[in-house]
């Protein structure tokens, strides 16, 4: 029997199985790459023949200009300041990011609901790892100082883990919530899994992923209040609604004394970062930031700068303060940009055609931002992508309009 694959499903095929490779990026192929590099890179290559039928250039402009002038910028300025130390001026990842982010933008434009399945793919990859994590499958758990306890999947990050199981975790809620993929009753088979992501967060103990998970219901209830004509009566039941939510979770954290320990820990008698906290090492990089605040370092005068203060090559894990470091006050402006036009087009989306996962998706934003390194995680920038695309599809529309084209989609 002869099976007949169009390139259009190919295509949608490879974007399904990138979404569901970011839950084991961790996974390494004999040190050539990880998973959801191997799986972007086909996605890329497939989707090349169709570049000309997927560009709309004219409609994302507003959004893809102030990303190409970052990165023109953090180039020049790296080149400038290469050093003995370091001639580093190019990032790979930052630029695959784009490239792909690009990319999944003007898909969205072609198959109106690629991104909202990407994103139920991702959520089935999420459940499969809390699940394999339950299992004690590709554990990796620590048994250093304060660490000690805290789980890892086949050796990523408990931070960048846990975070990536909280935006499945909204991703599941989203769906119950609205079902935009028309699972109809099947879709409840979802909230099935949702104990079993929530142990994952919560044996991360990621204080990071925690808040984030804490923030889910919280950015809700701010875009609510923000959109409402009442807002006391939005602010009094979204408070009601946001304290109903937390009780389980707040049952959860208190069972668990490690994440108890996490949290109340303050010694500074360690010299490792990861157990000194984000904020003391945002209180060294702090003493950078006058090197060149107005331009910037680049890349290489980043890597001497910081191997001259700490004795090795640091990041912040603060976008902000990563981004003043390499581009100085020029490039943040720049970024702030595109950042502020993503977190309005997720309000937007909100508030004139009523979708969840938008917003939902913010506090993935935040967390990668504040202590993560945001401009090379992938994920973070599926959720920009995903934004980014659904608003510029759906803005000119109009509800009524995108609704009817759903559905003839």
């Amino acid at each position: 029997m002869r099976i007949n694959v169009s390139r259009t499903s190919l295509q949608n095929i490879a974007l399904y199985f990138y979404f569901f490779s970011i839950s084991f990026e961790s996974v390494n192929f004999y040190g050539y790459g990880s998973t959801s590099f191997f799986a972007g890179l086909i996605y890329l290559i497939l989707i090349s023949p169709s570049v000309k039928i997927f560009t709309v250039l004219n409609e994302n402009l507003k959004f893809f200009s102030p990303l190409v002038l970052f990165f023109v910028w953090l180039i020049f300025i790296s080149l400038i300041n290469i050093n003995s130390f370091s001639s580093r001026f190019f990032d790979l990842a930052f630029f695959l990011n784009i490239l792909i982010f690009f990319t999944m933008v003007n898909h969205a434009n072609k198959d109106k609901l690629a991104l909202e399945k990407g994103f139920f793919f991702f959520a089935i990859g999420s459940i499969i790892a809390a699940t394999l994590l339950f299992l004690g499958i590709g554990v990796d758990e620590s048994d250093e100082g304060l660490r000690a306890g805290r789980q890892t999947f086949f050796n990523s990050g408990p931070n960048e883990f846990g975070i990536k199981l909280v935006t499945g975790a909204a991703v599941i809620i989203a769906i119950l919530i609205q079902d935009n993929l028309k699972l109809g009753r099947y879709r409840y088979l979802l909230a099935l899994f949702l104990p079993i992501i929530l142990s994952g967060i919560l044996n991360t103990a990621s204080r990071t992923a925690i808040l984030c998970l804490l923030l889910l219901p919280l950015t809700w209830m701010f875009f609510r209040v923000l959109k409402s004509k009442y807002k006391f009566y939005a602010l009094f039941s979204g408070l009601f609604f946001v304290f109903i939510s937390l009780i389980p979770v707040g049952f959860f954290i208190l069972q668990n004394q490690i994440v108890l320990d996490r949290i109340e820990y303050t010694s500074v008698a360690n010299s490792d970062f990861e157990e000194l906290g984000r904020f003391f090492l945002w209180l060294g990089f702090y003493n950078l930031l006058f090197e060149n605040l107005i331009f910037g370092n680049g890349l290489s005068g980043f890597d001497l700068i910081t191997f001259k203060y700490f004795g090795f090559i640091e990041s912040p894990h603060n976008i902000f303060l990563e981004i003043i470091l390499y581009t100085g006050l020029i490039g943040l402006t720049i970024y702030f940009i595109f950042f502020f036009r993503t977190i309005y087009a997720s309000y937007r989306l909100f508030k004139d055609f009523q979708m969840l996962l938008p917003i939902l998706l913010l506090p993935t934003i935040f967390a990668y931002s504040m202590a993560l390194q945001a401009l090379t995680e992938k994920i973070c920038w599926v959720v920009f992508a995903y934004i980014v695309g659904t608003y510029l599809i759906k803005k000119p529309l109009g509800l009524k309009n995108y609704n009817e084209s759903i559905n003839s989609n």
